[in-house]
């Protein structure tokens, strides 16, 4: 079995497949190359003169990055608040071991920091570390 990479005219690498060999009359289609390819090359990458070069990964636009940092607030909002439920729930039923009576006060202070967190930016945000048991 080899890996094989489809490469377009242009260079660009298509697609990858694995071929057991066995079938030696396979072809791309035209104006295709089959190229035998290492593991780590992938789609998107280009192969020209002999040579693969690896794909320049795109930056993500303002908007983009703003949206990925609503988005991880939102999911990190949500984590803290499961927590601080549950460990909420022990203290008022009067089943909070001492770790757990300790731990609320770690998660409580973890939300109001990421609470304050301004997500609406389009640079890269410094995130709190979530409390540790």
């Amino acid at each position: 079995m080899s890996n094989y990479a489809i490469v377009a005219g242009s260079g660009m690498i298509v697609n990858m497949i694995i071929r057991d060999g066995e079938d030696d009359l396979w072809t791309p289609g035209e104006g295709f190359l089959s190229v035998k390819a290492e593991e780590t090359w992938v789609i998107g990458g280009t192969f020209v003169d002999g040579k693969y070069t690896a794909p320049v990964p795109e930056k993500p636009s303002d908007s983009e990055l703003t949206a990925i940092n609503i988005q991880t607030k939102l999911a990190l909002m949500m984590q803290a608040s499961e927590r601080v439920s549950i460990l909420q729930d022990a203290v008022d039923l009067d089943m909070a071991t001492d770790l757990e009576k300790e731990n609320i006060i770690l998660w409580k202070r973890y939300r109001v920091i990421l609470s304050r967190i301004d997500a609406n930016l389009s640079s890269s945000v410094s995130w709190p570390k979530e409390p540790v048991f």
